[in-house]
């Protein structure tokens, strides 16, 4: 008997649909990871600013589920604000009560030199911006050490007035500065906007 030209038409979608769900399901990248996250704090209506943690997934959960985290600047209670993605579905959650939250491992990560957070004559000038406030600006400074101490660099930014100008700095303690290590502006370089970072020598 000649099968039908209709029914060989018809099984046509089905195979597709057959070959389709039995290729692997490609792995989430960090980015969108990030997106997902993004994507469920716009959805309850939180602003938190840019990620300072992305950490792959850890041992699957009791439903055998394995966890992205993403953690922002924590709020101004001191209370974690994470994000946890599905390894294998992207649904994005915020974490069940008693989770435990996991934590960047900050050691030896940014690379700066043993000695260089040691008082010397140079500060580093991460942006002056005229047009953003002082309060803007101290709350960049806190996200900026929030960002460093999970990642790794010792959180030394600070918000400096020079010339009636609100500067963020890193390495400024009052009267005194560090010793230069360009190995703080690659780690700007690496994961925040301010690219064009550089060194000062504070007067004598």
């Amino acid at each position: 008997m000649r099968s039908s030209p209709l029914l060989a038409l018809l099984a046509l979608p089905i195979v597709a649909l057959m070959i389709v769900a039995c290729e692997p399901r490609r792995p989430l990248v960090r980015a969108e990871v990030v997106g997902k996250a993004d994507s469920l704090q716009r959805a309850l209506g939180a602003d938190w600013g840019a990620p300072i943690a992305v950490l792959q997934p850890d041992a699957a959960d009791a439903d055998g589920r394995r966890w992205w985290q993403v953690s922002y600047v924590p709020g101004a209670d001191g209370a974690d604000r994470v994000v946890l993605v599905d390894h294998d579905t992207g649904w994005a959650r915020l974490p069940p009560a008693g989770w435990r939250i996991r934590h960047a491992d900050a050691a030896g990560s940014a690379g700066i030199a043993p000695d260089a957070l040691q008082p010397g004559a140079d500060v580093l000038i991460v942006t002056t911006d005229r047009e953003r406030s002082d309060d803007d600006l101290a709350r960049e400074v806190d996200r900026l050490n929030a960002l460093a101490g999970n990642t790794g660099l010792a959180p030394r930014f600070s918000l400096r007035n020079a010339r009636d100008e609100g500067q963020i700095v890193y390495g400024w303690a009052g009267d005194a500065g560090m010793r230069r290590d360009d190995a703080v502006r690659d780690w700007l370089r690496l994961r925040t906007p301010y690219s064009d970072a550089y060194w000062v020598e504070l007067a004598q």
